[in-house]
């Protein structure tokens, strides 16, 4: 059962002291409603820096050493490697901290799962960090959805491409017994998670996919034995319903520049949505004629994906994107990699 912080300051600690760890930290500054009280990174100089760029007044090994200490705190951010995001956010749940968990929720879909069960006798509230579905233009385009602007949706293109980008060369994100995979599950799963909610969160039947590393290695000598994941990865995606989704995501690939590095695209029966960068291009026929509009800007978003999480935690609302969200994206994610290692359709 939630209880209500006291006061109306949520006391945070930042579980992660990278560079995540600190924007989020820096998010939760932002706000104005939260306070940072502890900081807990494997890399203890790690912790010390962020406790004092933050003010806090603790810093720790680990989040062990922190449940075990006398910090009173209500919250933790989790930031850290996606090996670890279910073990650590199940602590802190039962803990009774309400807990924000990077995306994604966890390593593969058996570790979600485990989350989801954690969470549904938990004190606290959860919310997995899907800040995508906070862009102006996408909150936007959630509003108009829901009016009914689209009519049906019944395929969505979406797509973050990087034309060189190793995540920073040979740390864990290449390294698949700690990260769990390359872009699919490092940014495609951004892209995955906001189009689906876009959607209306349509359930996954079928994943048909294909990986690819043919060219990260060339990159760097020091990689050849560090990198054990896609740089490309592209899947289709049968939903409930009848819809689809086609998805693409890579580090690394000889795209022309005039590509755009994040697009996405629903097809309605009614019209379509083409979002490129923070323009979004609404395509219709008025007299059977071709009617393109494009906006730049956008109503500024009720909230913004902390301060999101910070009511919630002052009010015990349920968050936007929630456990079980992102253990169906965790089920697909999983669909991919079998299929592309399969060369098969797997069904979920």
């Amino acid at each position: 059962m939630w209880e209500k912080p006291m006061g109306n300051i949520v006391r945070f600690a930042l579980v992660g002291a990278g560079s995540m760890g600190r924007n989020n930290g820096r998010r939760i500054v932002a706000d104005g409603r939260g306070r940072i009280v502890a900081v807990a990174d494997p890399d203890k100089a790690n912790a010390a820096l962020a406790a004092k760029e933050f003010g806090a007044k603790a810093a720790y090994g680990s989040v062990e050493a922190l449940l075990k200490s006398k910090t009173a705190f209500d919250a933790a951010v989790v930031s850290t490697t996606n090996i670890t995001h279910a073990p650590v956010s199940i602590a802190l749940l039962n803990a009774g901290k309400s807990v924000y968990c990077e995306k994604p929720l966890a390593y593969d879909a058996a570790a979600a799962a485990a989350v989801v069960e954690a969470e549904r006798n938990a004190k606290g509230v959860f919310m997995v960090g899907y800040n995508q579905r906070f862009d102006p233009w996408a909150q936007y385009a959630k509003d108009q959805i829901e009016k009914g602007r689209l009519g049906r949706i019944y395929h969505a293109q979406t797509q973050w491409h990087r034309r060189l980008w190793i995540a920073t060369f040979g740390r864990w994100f290449t390294d698949k017994k700690i990260s769990g995979g390359g872009p699919l599950i490092d940014i495609g799963v951004h892209r995955l998670d906001q189009t689906l909610w876009l959607m209306g969160c349509p359930r996954a039947l079928s994943v048909s996919a294909v990986t690819y590393d043919a060219l990260a290695k060339g990159v760097s000598k020091r990689l050849k034995k560090s990198y054990s994941v896609e740089e490309f990865a592209a899947a289709l995606i049968r939903l409930e319903g009848g819809a689809s989704i086609l998805l693409q995501a890579s580090y690394l690939s000889y795209l022309p520049l005039e590509h755009p590095e994040m697009s996405t695209l629903l097809m309605g029966t009614a019209c379509g949505f083409y979002q490129s960068g923070q323009s979004l291009r609404i395509v219709s026929n008025k007299d059977l004629e071709p009617s393109d509009t494009i906006l730049q800007t956008f109503p500024k978003p009720k909230a913004t994906v902390m301060g999101h999480f910070i009511d919630c935690v002052l009010t015990g609302r349920k968050p936007m994107c929630t456990a079980e969200q992102g253990l169906a994206v965790a089920r697909i994610l999983d669909a991919i990699y079998q299929s592309a290692a399969s060369g098969e359709e797997v069904t979920l």
